[in-house]
C-alpha cells in the first residue's frame, strides 16, 4: 500500500481535523488559484523509533522516497503560504510513514509547522492538535480503553523545534524568500503520552507509539510560487 493513498482516507475519518478544506468562490479542481508552497528535506541523521503493540521497538535512520520497505520510513511535508488570493500558513500534503513488515505500515499526519520564514536560531515548542494517524494490518488489541483502533486522532502532541541555521528572510510574491535563505532545524516529538480517539471522539487503544527526531533543511529553491495552480477542494 502506498502511504499517499492514506491521505484521503485519514482526512475522511478525521472529518477535517488535520487539514481543513479551503472554501470560497473558486471552482474545485479548476484554476487558476495562485499558490505559494515550501518543501522540507530530511538529513541523514533523522530517526524514527516506533513500537507496535506486543512487538519490539524498531528504529529507522534516514528516509526513503516512495513506499518504505520493512524497517524503513518515508517523510514528506509541504507547507502552503498563499492560496486562492489569501495569505495562509497551513500544512499541505504530508506523510510520516514507516513499515514494520508483515503488512504493518503506519502513517502519522500530525505536523503543523506554520511559516518557518519567521524562525530565528533557538528552541521553542509547538503544540500540534488533532493529529490523525493510521496503522494498516496492525490487528490492535484492547488496552485500558477496551476499544481497539487501527486509525485514530491524537488529542495533541508537543513538537520541540531547535533552529540551528536561520539566514535570509521572507520576500514578497512571487519570490517568497531572499536568495540567501536557509533554515536548518531539528523536530522532536513523542506520541506515547497522547490520548488516541476514534473519529467519533471515543478514547481508544491505538497500537503504535512513535519517537521522532527529524533533522530538516530548506533553501530558497524549496519555495515555489505557482500562478496557475488548481483551486483547492
Amino acid at each position: 500500500m502506498n502511504p499517499r493513498r492514506w491521505l484521503p482516507i485519514l482526512f475522511g475519518q478525521a472529518a477535517g481535523l488535520v487539514l481543513a478544506s479551503c472554501t470560497g468562490p473558486y471552482p474545485c479542481g479548476k484554476g487558476p488559484c495562485p499558490t505559494a508552497t515550501f518543501n522540507l528535506r530530511t538529513l541523514d541523521d533523522s530517526t524514527v523509533t516506533w513500537a507496535f503493540s506486543q512487538s519490539v521497538a524498531q528504529t529507522s535512520t534516514g528516509f526513503v522516497t516512495g513506499e518504505p520497505s520493512a524497517g524503513q520510513c518515508r517523510f514528506e511535508y509541504q507547507g502552503v503560504l498563499y492560496q486562492s488570493g489569501a495569505e495562509i500558513a497551513v500544512p499541505g500534503p504530508q506523510a510520516l510513514a514507516c513499515s514494520g513488515g508483515a503488512g504493518q505500515l503506519l502513517n502519522y499526519l500530525g505536523l503543523d509547522l506554520g511559516d518557518p520564514r519567521k524562525w530565528s536560531v533557538g528552541t521553542f515548542t509547538l503544540l500540534n492538535q488533532a493529529c490523525a494517524t493510521e496503522c494498516s494490518a496492525c490487528a490492535p488489541a484492547a488496552g485500558p480503553a477496551a476499544k481497539p483502533c487501527s486509525a485514530a486522532v491524537l488529542d495533541s502532541v508537543s513538537v520541540k523545534v531547535t533552529v540551528e541555521t536561520a539566514t535570509g528572510e521572507a520576500a514578497p510574491l512571487p519570490k517568497l524568500v531572499t536568495d540567501d535563505f536557509v533554515r536548518t532545524f531539528r523536530l522532536e516529538l513523542d506520541t506515547s503520552a497522547a490520548t488516541a480517539r476514534t473519529s467519533m471522539g471515543e478514547v481508544c487503544d491505538y497500537p503504535v507509539t512513535e519517537k521522532v527526531s527529524l533533522h530538516l533543511t530548506q533553501t530558497a529553491a524549496d519555495y515555489v510560487y505557482d500562478a496557475n495552480a488548481l483551486c483547492p477542494c
